[in-house]
């Protein structure tokens, strides 16, 4: 286990053990939940690549890594009154769309990329209640986000027209980055109200903080050329970068049956931040 898990995990067992000495007024110990919600915002969170340097115009989305959608369930305990807790299991999922365009008096060109990206996360996590009422509690809840599987997927389409010659160029490229265990926080501020003895409902605002760095990727690009004046034909380039903290490049480059190369190298290691502040409404069942 990852050194900061360790003590994240530590720290989560020393504040259940600090508040598990009274007993619920409920003959209720468990509970189960589920819930879905909406990402609205996403500070710092990772947007793509929107622009390339030598397009004269670009368009990328408002929002990063983590808008949309996301759904989970959970499992709990009622450890007294004031406190409860529990573990979630949740999945989010979206897309970011960006393009960049250039015309002059020799290319137009245009450049547009999809970056697709999931993360399925398990969130043990503790719940304070800061205000009882006998038909609705007010609570904060914070837990510890392990992301066990989190994929980011590019589809990026490049291409290019000489007016003089008449000649098209097509890149298209495919970039999946793969991951280890990548660790975060969720912190939820919200009410919970009775529907039912047993059923309830809750509504909450939620922030939820995950960096996220790739272990390696692979990408491959497939560049495609015709014009008037000739056959078409494309050339399949393939890049297997290893990300790393410190060492050296250490490319290593053969050609390939298409005329095009596989490409082994280094790279210093990246985070793609997935973050969002957002609202969850679901229902919790007491049993």
């Amino acid at each position: 286990m990852p050194r900061r898990l360790f003590f994240a995990f530590a720290f989560f067992l020393l504040s259940v053990s600090s508040f598990c000495q009274a007993q619920p007024s409920s003959a209720d110990l468990f509970f189960i939940k589920l819930y879905g919600g909406y990402g609205l915002l996403t500070p710092g969170s990772y947007r793509g690549n929107s622009t390339k340097q030598d397009y004269e115009n670009f368009s990328s989305g408002k929002l990063g890594a983590g808008a949309g959608l996301h759904y989970g369930a959970g499992l709990g305990l009622v450890v007294n009154d004031f406190l409860n807790i529990g573990v979630d299991a949740e999945l989010l999922s979206g897309k970011l769309h960006s393009s960049t365009s250039s015309r002059n008096t020799y290319t137009n060109s245009h450049f547009q990329q999809t970056v697709s990206y999931s993360v399925t996360s398990i969130i043990p996590n503790i719940t304070f209640k800061a205000l009882s009422k006998p038909g609705y509690y007010i609570y904060t809840r914070v837990g510890l986000i392990i992301a066990v599987s989190t994929k980011i997927e590019f589809a990026n389409f490049d291409s290019s027209y000489s007016t003089g010659s008449g000649a098209v160029t097509l890149i298209n490229g495919d970039e999946n980055y793969y991951f280890k265990v990548n660790a975060g926080i969720q912190t939820s501020v919200g009410a919970q109200f009775n529907i039912t003895d047993k059923l309830k409902g809750f509504g909450e605002i939620t922030g939820y903080i995950l960096p996220a760095s790739p272990t390696h990727s692979k990408q491959q690009y497939t560049t495609t050329s015709y014009g008037p004046t000739f056959s078409s034909y494309s050339t399949v380039t393939s890049y297997n970068y290893t990300y790393k903290r410190y060492g050296s490049y250490a490319p290593v480059s053969t050609l390939n049956s298409t005329g095009g190369a596989d490409i082994s190298a280094n790279q210093p290691s990246i985070t793609q931040d997935i973050n969002y502040i957002g609202v969850n409404i679901g229902i919790v069942f007491r049993f």
